[in-house]
């Protein structure tokens, strides 16, 4: 059960860039078994009076977006504010800034919200805004440091420990960047690992590798593979369309 947890909350991790965020992206996520192409990731990047805002949608192959994320960089951008929602089962989480207080909520398909008042530690991670501290603990990871970081899991309302530990250059490889996350724990056996690779120059996320916290018609966590290209075509909506934007309530026919 925290297995599934912990990496609904990991997996949105790829879904910006580290470093030099484009305004538009796109990544593609596919079946590792058998290569099927999953759900397609478009990414918007805007200002909102004084902070940053960036807004993704999900989309079944088809092209019809079923989720999305709102994030909002206000609050911070290893910490941010944001708001995530599956219209397939009406699964919605995120942060919150109210009142002077930090909120993290949770509303499982068919039940009731719940939200706890949070401290955020210093260097702590919710959401993307791994992004922003992969990009701050850049020169420790190239140098081949393992780096602690309390990372948000919405469902269980709390911040728990994860560690980023860099793997060794890979013979002939092009200069990359491979993360694995781990979580600190003694149970961290039962949560499979995550892989994040960046190009090393542009530091663009180039991929990501591990459970997906976009859930399959049955309502299960699956493995995903998901692909960065470096170039995107010309988005079909602006960001205003893009946070508006009605979602399906289901992929296919």
């Amino acid at each position: 059960m925290f297995k599934s947890a912990a990496l609904c909350a990991l997996a949105v991790l790829p879904l910006a860039q580290a470093h030099g965020a484009p305004s538009y992206y796109t990544g593609e996520a596919f079946s590792p078994q058998d290569g099927r192409l999953l759900y397609r990731e478009s990414h918007w990047t805007r200002r909102v009076g004084g902070s940053v805002e960036k807004i993704a949608l999900f989309r079944c192959p088809d092209g019809r977006a079923f989720a999305r994320r709102i994030l909002n960089e206000s609050a911070g951008a290893s910490a941010p504010d944001f708001a995530f929602e599956d219209a397939r089962d009406g699964y919605r989480e995120g942060l919150r800034s109210r009142a002077g207080q930090r909120i993290v909520y949770s509303r499982p398909p068919r039940e009731s919200e719940r939200s706890a008042a949070i401290q955020v530690p210093q260097g702590a991670v919710a959401d993307a805004g791994f992004d922003a501290r992969i990009g701050e603990l850049w020169p420790q990871l190239a140098a081949g440091k393992t780096v602690p970081v309390p990372f948000l899991i919405p469902s269980r309302l709390a911040f728990y420990r994860f560690r980023a530990e860099p793997e060794a250059p890979r013979p002939g490889a092009r200069a990359e960047l491979r993360v694995r996350l781990r979580m600190d724990a003694w149970y961290a056996f039962a949560a499979p690992e995550i892989e994040l690779v960046y190009d090393a120059a542009s530091r663009r996320l180039k991929s990501f590798s591990g459970l997906s916290t976009i859930r399959d018609d049955a309502g299960g966590y699956r493995k995903v593979v998901v692909r960065f290209p470096p170039d995107a075509a010309a988005p079909d909506m602006d960001a205003q369309a893009a946070a508006t934007a009605p979602l399906t309530q289901r992929c296919g026919a």
